[in-house]
């Protein structure tokens, strides 16, 4: 029997608990749809983490951090090119992904959210690049959340739900983000 672990890190604090809430009720029931569909998954755990907390996820799980912003990036914190982002404020978030093992770090926009669902709605999107391991090229053919620029107040349909439950369980490095790379002026 296994879990699916959905872990959202808030390191500024600034999704309120109504907010957390729904954001949590959608992916949970979304993910437990996903779930459905994989052999021996019996739960889904969606957990947040704030402030100075750090997350310790294992290789199957997910970790999608949420800023407000591309001006408080955990992507370009590390490095990472965010220019698709910031040239489009239209995206919802970023993942990056790739190496050897396979490793992701992805991030969402709440401030370019216009509501929880559609954070929810990112927080899907940046999860099925990160646990596939595929950059934009996961666009080609889908439907849905999948799509490049998505309607993200929708949720997941079949072919989402399908897609992700083919890759949930793949073994990705989730990177954490040490807060040493988070500048103070980050947190301002």
């Amino acid at each position: 029997m296994s879990q699916i672990n959905f872990i959202l890190a808030d390191i500024l604090d600034k999704i309120s608990g109504d907010n957390r809430a729904t954001i949590t009720g959608k992916l949970g029931s979304w993910m437990m749809n996903v779930g459905r569909r994989v052999s021996g998954v019996t739960a889904v755990e969606i957990t947040w983490c704030t402030g100075s907390g750090r997350p310790g996820p294992s290789s199957t799980d997910i970790l999608v951090y949420v800023t407000t912003d591309v001006d408080r990036s955990v992507i370009e914190a590390t490095g990472g090119n965010i220019s698709e982002a910031r040239s489009n404020p239209k995206i919802m978030g970023l993942t990056q992904v790739g190496g050897q093992p396979a490793a992701a770090l992805s991030e969402v926009y709440w401030g370019r959210a216009m509501s929880a669902i559609e954070l929810a709605g990112g927080a899907f999107h940046e999860a099925a690049h990160n646990k596939s391991q595929q950059d934009n090229e996961m666009h080609k053919g889908k439907d849905g959340l999948l799509v490049s620029g998505p309607f993200y107040g929708s949720p997941p349909t079949e072919a989402n739900l399908q897609f992700m439950a083919s890759h949930v369980m793949a073994q990705v490095q989730q990177t954490i983000v040490p807060h040493g790379r988070l500048t103070k002026a980050w947190y301002t």
